[in-house]
């Protein structure tokens, strides 16, 4: 939604007769997938492993990788 709402945003910005409802609408749009967007990427954020500790760099394996 966030790429066709962009793609949208550019042609009627261009449009110099695009009205205030146009826009506001377009706005509120964007707004909402803006977000999503921030949403999913916290939520993807949250699942990414803790920093390697020094064991990690030397090439032990995690606790618990041969359980995956």
């Amino acid at each position: 939604m966030a790429a066709d709402l962009l793609a949208h945003a550019a042609d009627l910005l261009a449009d110099n007769r695009a009205s205030s409802v146009q826009l506001r609408f377009l706005d509120d749009r964007m707004t909402e997938a803006l977000r999503g967007v921030v949403r999913i990427a916290y939520s993807r954020g949250a699942r990414l492993p803790a920093p390697e500790r020094e064991e990690r760099k030397a090439g032990y394996p995690r606790e618990g990788a041969a359980e995956r």
